[in-house]
């Protein structure tokens, strides 16, 4: 399939003109995972970002215990790692395959050449990951509430 076509599909890249499409899709790198393959581990470098196209990731942290917890599960059309190239930070989580996977990989000092060059292509970009980030806040905020309501 085309890059571009399939970043077309993703609520990131949805309704950006044509042209801009193409720049971020002329910096993509298609990478394919097999089931259980790690695609980064916690405290790496936020080197890159990543758009799912097919199959799904788990997000991984450690508990207090040290034990490892999926916190989320991210399918097609998902996004990750965007906070650490952002944040210029290193990985927050880990991310693993949970079956026959393929992203889009973004390298970070690509990306972010891109968006200093284009105020377009980083107003859309910078739009749609705040946008994404807010309802990963409100959801963890309607999560912890639950939790502690039935603590309580």
């Amino acid at each position: 399939m085309n890059t571009a076509k399939e970043l077309a599909e993703t609520e990131l890249f949805k309704d950006l003109a044509p042209e801009l499409l193409a720049a971020f899709a002329a910096i993509a790198r298609e990478a394919k995972y097999e089931p259980g393959k790690v695609v980064y581990e916690t405290g790496t470098a936020g080197d890159s970002f990543f758009i799912i196209v097919a199959g799904e990731f788990a997000v991984r942290v450690k508990d207090e215990h040290g034990e490892e917890v999926d916190v989320a599960t991210l399918k097609p059309g998902s996004y990750f790692g965007e906070m650490e190239v952002i944040g210029g930070m290193n990985r927050t989580a880990a991310v693993v395959s949970e079956g026959d996977g393929r992203c889009y990989r973004f390298d970070a000092t690509t990306l972010v050449d891109l968006l200093k060059r284009n105020e377009k292509l980083a107003a859309h970009f910078y739009r749609q990951v705040c946008r994404e980030l807010i309802k990963r806040l409100k959801s963890t905020t309607r999560d912890m509430g639950y939790f502690k309501a039935r603590a309580g």
